[in-house]
């Protein structure tokens, strides 16, 4: 086999890996009562679209946001989506989920030979920079879009979601955006 062979291998191998994010629930849906909810394919690509469109808004750097968004989820690929929060709780395994859906990412990005991106996936679990703020903030608004979609449609109280996404919005056009969604159904 040649080392193009190889390469072209460890691409498939690797697209084969984050196929698996369009077939794995996102786990909070399920606990409410919501049939056939997103999965995290769905919710990685919606929060890469907001952070595409809004990241000028906010005065960021857009590519990088966007890249930090379409990977901030790949380690669930191996681990699934794992509830670490409830309202505004954190669950006892917060700190365990980060440190296994890191590693699932070491092992998914180092087979590819795409390593490089894990150090954008540090920098979003440390949130120290804007663009890691903006992603961790988008995660969560996106969160409640999406609990606001699922009322809509199923009658269901979902404010567990707003509450939680209430905890980590900090940025003002992100707070006004937030406000709408719970305030307007619409």
């Amino acid at each position: 086999m040649t080392i193009k062979s190889e390469k072209i291998i460890e691409k498939l191998e690797f697209f084969s890996t984050i196929a698996k994010l369009k077939d794995i629930t996102r786990a909070g849906w399920p606990l409410h009562g919501i049939s056939n909810g997103e999965s995290v394919a769905d919710h990685s690509f919606q929060v890469a679209t907001m952070a595409m469109f809004l990241a000028d808004d906010i005065g960021v750097d857009q590519n990088k946001s966007v890249l930090m968004a379409l990977i901030h989820d790949i380690g669930e690929s191996i681990i699934g989506d794992v509830i670490t929060e409830r309202g505004d709780s954190k669950l006892q395994n917060h700190t365990q989920k980060q440190l296994n859906e890191r590693n699932a990412m070491r092992l998914v990005l180092n087979k590819a030979g795409m390593g490089e991106f894990l150090d954008l996936f540090d920098e979003l679990v440390a949130n120290e920079t804007p663009e890691a703020q903006f992603v961790k903030q988008l995660d969560k608004l996106e969160m409640a879009i999406q609990a606001q979609r699922y009322e809509l449609s199923s009658g269901i109280d979902l404010g567990e979601f707003y509450v939680n996404a209430r905890k980590y919005i900090t940025n003002q056009l992100l707070i006004d955006i937030l406000e709408q969604v719970t305030a307007s159904k619409i």
